[in-house]
């Protein structure tokens, strides 16, 4: 996929927030996605993309995976006419090395593990890093909240 409109699809945020431009690969729980850093990007001062962003990134890449899991009919854990909204409840692990600039591309990969589910709430646990070419620069892990409404 490499259509940046499409992302609206695929996560409930909308601009100038939306930080991811391209989804790489879904495999199973890991999803890897791109962002490639904007001068009007909400997240950037003074040329760098701040911790905030960084974070951000990451929890939008994870959420993805929310429609993989739509479009898998055998999965009873999420329903596509459902509306939902993830939260960032806790941040367990995290690991800054380096603040990307604008220019340069981010390439996030995630791994989610969905802990505990009912019909209005799934919590997901989810690990994840960033690279700038081959110089890792973000590292974390972090709980989820995911609301589901009908």
């Amino acid at each position: 996929m490499n259509d940046f409109d499409k992302i609206e699809e695929y996560i409930p945020h909308r601009a100038p927030i939306i930080m991811l431009d391209e989804i790489l690969s879904i495999k199973g729980f890991e999803i890897k996605t791109s962002y490639q850093i904007k001068k009007d990007c909400i997240f950037v001062t003074e040329g760098k993309l701040q911790e905030t962003g960084l974070i951000e990134n990451m929890a939008q890449t994870s959420f993805v995976f929310l429609k993989a899991l739509f479009a898998d009919i055998n999965n009873t854990d999420f329903q596509d006419e459902e509306k939902t909204l993830g939260f960032i409840s806790s941040i367990k692990k995290l690991s800054i090395m380096d603040l990307p600039e604008i220019g340069e591309k981010l390439i996030t990969t995630t791994v989610v593990d969905l802990v505990f589910k009912s019909p209005e709430l799934k919590i997901i646990d989810v690990k994840g890093f960033s690279y700038k070419g081959k110089q890792k620069v973000f590292e974390s892990e972090m709980k989820m909240l995911v609301q589901t409404q009908s």
